[in-house]
């Protein structure tokens, strides 16, 4: 169910009664505050009652200035008149089975005196207001020169307080075309309707691992005489059975030990008893516990970088949560023909074929250039450290270099999981290394990727200006930081998107060993790209070109390939071919 604030500037007008109720119909509004109607008395109860909403609100135009109504129909939506004042509404709204909220339907004057007197009403009603609490409307100001392009201000908007964001965290705002008002309609979602279900990727929680009981739920679950990828994927159900049934949502772990400390302490109160003493502290250890876990699992949601010792800061870490979700949310964008796209499915398959274009080679194949200027010769005491030999030693500092809690690809486990559980798994990380760096062509079933979306710019139109950042599972992080660890201290004696085999030509020429150049290409070669849209999984597809960014072997190819590109420019300038500057 939505509602729409809209300065039609003046409800008396011929068209105002068929626009109004063509957004009604297309945009499903279940409440409205229509602004500045510039009618009043009879005239504005017959334009209302023609709406077709039987309920209704109005704070009476000023002659032809000024004016508000709320209108909505009872069925669909409950509306309390709280205060109201000739520059804004103030109401309760409740939608069916829904928490219900503060709202505040504002047209501030143009006046800047009068205006002044806006604010002072609001700043009343705002001191005492903890609970949620939404503001829509034309508020007749700017909070920024950004806001102001030439003739045109942003007067119009919704703004809400952390408490109605962390009620509604689906809801959004849209600003609706303009028409016969120089002012745009503003809807606000307050409900995600129609929302087709998607598979939310696994993610390996950090907490966990502070559960006493976890360490022995892992010995007993975690098969130690299969594969790795075996391992952790039946690992994983497993995971999140005990994270249901033994860990508990804190939520409603918090819950139940309040309610249990509710009753008895109200026993204590008629009563002294020892065992309910005894009781009551350890529910409040418990209780503390929980507390804890919640703050943390807010602060890990959040992405946060610090936490305030002795504090309890769920509250601040829940809205950066919540701020950052919206801030990554995409909702609309534009084609390539510079429509604007909406719906779900249609974004997806934008984003994804835009990335299969990509990433799709369509080029015509161009011989190899030998350049007189190449590269220096790997001296043969440096060739023996570039084999594909590896320790035990070598692979656990692959995987301690991976910082603990950053973003995991597919499978959901971090870094962090094997820092913390390496006795128990470092042979079957071991052999699994031997077995990709053997047989590349296995690399392909633990190269799978999830892309995540970062805006280059602060508001993001077209799928160009998304920076695709690669989440890479961490047991092929930690082959491709083997491989970096390899090649890593020759760099310095020895880089459009990449073609692949220009890449393999630049590591032929180099004269690397072939089982390493074998091993780096499968990990090229091999990927499987997931796009990640607003949380979920999409369908996937295989690139056909182009490096990775969050993929550690990436830089180090790039440098390489640069340098290549360094012997050709030479190398035209050796022939007068081109001269430089």
């Amino acid at each position: 169910m939505n509602l729409m604030t809209w300065n039609c500037r003046g409800a008396g007008k011929k068209q105002f009664k068929s626009t109004f109720r063509r957004f009604r119909k297309k945009y499903k509004v279940g409440v409205a505050a229509i602004l500045e109607p510039r009618v009043s008395g009879d005239i504005a109860l017959k334009i209302i009652r023609s709406l077709e909403y039987p309920s209704y609100i109005i704070s009476e135009a000023n002659g032809f200035a000024g004016g508000v109504w709320i209108v909505w129909d009872p069925n669909e939506v409950r509306v309390t008149l709280l205060k109201k004042q000739e520059q804004f509404i103030h109401c309760w709204v409740e939608f069916p089975g829904k928490e219900g909220f503060f709202w505040t339907a504002v047209y501030a004057s143009p006046k800047e005196e009068r205006r002044r007197m806006f604010w002072e009403d609001l700043k009343l009603i705002g001191r005492t207001m903890d609970s949620p609490w939404m503001l829509s409307g034309d508020f007749n100001e700017i909070s920024s020169t950004s806001e102001k392009k030439g003739v045109f201000k942003r007067l119009d908007r919704a703004v809400a307080n952390d408490a109605w964001r962390a009620c509604f965290e689906e809801a959004s705002v849209l600003n609706l075309p303009r028409i016969f008002s120089d002012h745009c309609p503003v809807l606000v979602r307050i409900h995600k309707e129609d929302q087709c279900w998607r598979e939310r990727p696994f993610r390996f929680m950090a907490i966990w691992k502070n559960d006493s009981r976890f360490n022995s739920f892992i010995r007993t679950n975690w098969d130690t005489s299969s594969k790795l990828l075996d391992s952790l994927t039946s690992f994983t159900p497993a995971v999140r059975s005990w994270n249901k049934k033994v860990f508990g949502f804190t939520h409603y772990r918090k819950n139940r030990v309040i309610a249990r400390l509710d009753g008895i302490q109200r026993q204590m109160s008629l009563r002294n008893n020892y065992h309910l003493e005894e009781l009551e502290a350890n529910l409040n250890k418990e209780l503390a516990d929980i507390l804890e876990q919640e703050e943390q699992i807010w602060f890990l949601k959040s992405r946060g970088d610090w936490i305030k010792e002795g504090d309890r800061n769920t509250k601040y870490y829940h809205t950066c949560t919540l701020i950052r979700r919206k801030r990554n949310k995409i909702i609309k964008l534009q084609n390539h023909g510079g429509g604007w796209i909406s719906g779900e499915e249609e974004l997806i398959d934008l984003a994804r074929n835009f990335f299969i274009n990509l990433f799709t080679d369509d080029l015509v194949e161009s011989g190899w250039s030998q350049t007189s200027c190449s590269w220096p010769a790997i001296r043969e005491e440096h060739r023996n450290l570039l084999s594909l030999d590896i320790s035990l030693e070598d692979v656990k500092n692959a995987f301690f270099q991976m910082a603990p809690l950053k973003a995991p690809g597919p499978d959901g486990y971090p870094a962090l999981f094997y820092h913390k559980n390496w006795e128990l798994i470092k042979d079957q990380v071991f052999n699994s290394m031997q077995l990709y760096l053997s047989k590349p062509e296995e690399i392909k079933e633990i190269n799978q990727t999830l892309f995540a979306l970062i805006p280059k710019v602060e508001r993001p139109c077209f799928m160009k200006q998304f920076r695709p950042i690669a989440l890479c599972n961490t047991v092929y992080n930690g082959l491709s930081k083997i491989l970096v660890n390899k090649i890593k201290p020759f760099i310095g004696e020895l880089v459009y998107p990449y073609r692949w085999s220009f890449v393999k030509a630049v590591l032929e020429e180099m004269e690397l060993p072939g089982e390493l150049i074998a091993a780096i290409m499968g990990c090229v070669t091999s990927s499987f790209i997931e796009v990640l849209w607003n949380g979920s999984r999409t369908q996937g597809f295989s690139p056909q070109r182009g490096l990775r960014q969050g993929d550690p072997l990436s830089p180090y190819l790039f440098v390489l390939c640069m340098e290549k590109l360094t012997h050709l420019i030479m190398d035209e300038v050796d022939k007068e071919g081109m001269a430089p500057n």
